[in-house]
């Protein structure tokens, strides 16, 4: 406000200077010097236009209430240094980018029983990086093993342990996995055979996550608003 009142005033001598510069003009002789004079005012004039728009906005831009600074996410500085400052002089952008309404839970969205429907669910965490490994390819690039042992040997974590120590059982469900994969039982597992059993087993692992994502999601929808 202070810098826009000493540039209004040093602009309220164009209005004293126009009538001049007009006799001027009629009077001079030299012409090219007359329209630069008048340039020169010109500029000022829309200078002093832009001057009054900007005041114009700032008295009528949207003022921050106090319950506004209250409900907000702003911590002890932040609203220390609003008030400090004049929380309601500050320009609209300004106050603007520093509330940030508080995330405000729908009514029957129990937080308490999510996260224990979510734990009996095996889930511990949102957060939980482990839809990594349904992915072809790891985070690094790298080739995930363990969606490799998906499409090719099922749900392997149900029988892995099991089969880690004991050579018996995985020569057992390697023969499982043969048979299944030999369709016509021609105890030859053809190209095609191989790339038919990979495809079923793909799209079982995907079908296995959209289930999954949807019984998670009637898990969180606890108001049932399905949303």
């Amino acid at each position: 406000k202070a810098f826009s009142s000493v540039a209004l005033i040093q602009n309220l001598d164009v209005l004293l200077g126009t009538v001049a510069c007009i006799q001027i003009y009629r009077a001079s002789i030299n012409i090219f010097a007359g329209l630069v004079f008048i340039f020169g005012v010109g500029t000022r004039l829309i200078a002093l236009i832009l001057i009054l728009v900007q005041i114009f906005r700032i008295r009528h831009s949207p003022q921050l209430s106090k319950s506004d600074i209250e409900n907000s996410t702003l911590n002890a500085a932040q609203r220390a240094m609003l008030s400090e400052y004049k929380m309601d002089n500050l320009p609209a952008a300004l106050r603007m980018s520093q509330i940030i309404p508080k995330f405000q839970p729908p009514k029957k969205f129990n937080l308490t029983q999510i996260a224990k429907d979510l734990h009996d669910f095996g889930i511990h965490s949102l957060k939980d990086d482990k839809h990594i490994e349904g992915l072809p390819l790891e985070r690094d690039g790298m080739i995930d093993p363990d969606f490799h042992k998906e499409i090719f040997l099922g749900n392997h974590e149900l029988f892995e342990t099991d089969i880690q120590n004991d050579e018996k059982k995985r020569n057992k469900k390697l023969e499982e996995i043969f048979n299944e994969a030999d369709v016509d039982h021609d105890q030859h597992v053809s190209k095609d055979e191989l790339l038919n059993y990979v495809l079923r087993n793909v799209n079982k692992h995907i079908q296995e996550a959209k289930d999954r994502n949807s019984q998670l999601f009637l898990l969180i929808d606890s108001n049932q608003d399905e949303k």
